[in-house]
């Protein structure tokens, strides 16, 4: 999948309706409250440049090569 075709369904399911309403996260600073939506994990990128996840990443280019 594309980043645009990825964009495009993400912004399709933003513009329904959302399975929850009102949870409050911090952000920025602040608590806000927001809209919760179902992703599909198929519409969803890894940031590889994710602390979290770095060491994975090596690991993986070490074996299979660039993502």
């Amino acid at each position: 999948m594309t980043t645009e075709e990825r964009k495009i369904k993400i912004k399709e399911i933003s513009e329904g309706n959302p399975v929850a309403t009102g949870t409050k996260l911090k952000y920025q600073g602040e608590i806000r409250e927001f809209n919760v939506y179902k992703i599909p994990l198929e519409f969803l990128a890894y940031n590889v440049e994710n602390g979290r996840i770095s060491s994975l990443v090596k690991s993986y280019k070490r074996e299979h090569g660039n993502l």
